[in-house]
């Protein structure tokens, strides 16, 4: 299934402005695509549970974290939220330059210095790994 929805947005990635520029020089819409790839970014929405009673806790490590992050390079947003349909659930929006960035911010001893921090208090995790759009704040 990942092959078919890589493959599905290639196509439109690259086939349908191409298509869309009818009267367009083929050049220019080629350069033009090829820009409009170069900006797609990365993004991850991360939900956290934390022990009963510990989320408030794990929020503000994770906003610690937010503030040493917003001095890498690469970090775009990164934002932090308590879930208000369930209890002791941070939720995080993230987006970033390039997933390298992403990965090289987990290096940072500081972030890992807040992740060993944080690690004792998260009981469940997943990470949701995307392709930003667009949208407002991005």
């Amino acid at each position: 299934m990942n092959t078919i929805r890589k493959f599905v947005m290639v196509f439109f990635l690259m086939f349908i402005p191409l298509i869309s520029s009818a009267g367009e020089d083929t050049t220019k819409a080629v350069e033009r695509t090829t820009k409009e790839s170069a900006t797609v970014k990365f993004g991850m929405q991360v939900v956290m549970t934390a022990a009963p009673g510990k989320g408030n806790d794990l929020a503000q490590i994770m906003l610690a974290a937010s503030k040493l992050l917003e001095k890498l390079e690469g970090c775009q947003m990164y934002v932090v939220q308590l879930s208000r349909s369930e209890e002791d659930t941070v939720l995080i929006t993230e987006v970033w330059e390039s997933q390298e960035d992403h990965k090289a911010s987990l290096s940072v001893p500081d972030i890992r210095a807040l992740i060993g921090k944080a690690r004792p208090l998260i009981i469940n995790m997943t990470h949701h790994s995307a392709t930003p759009l667009g949208g407002v704040g991005i």
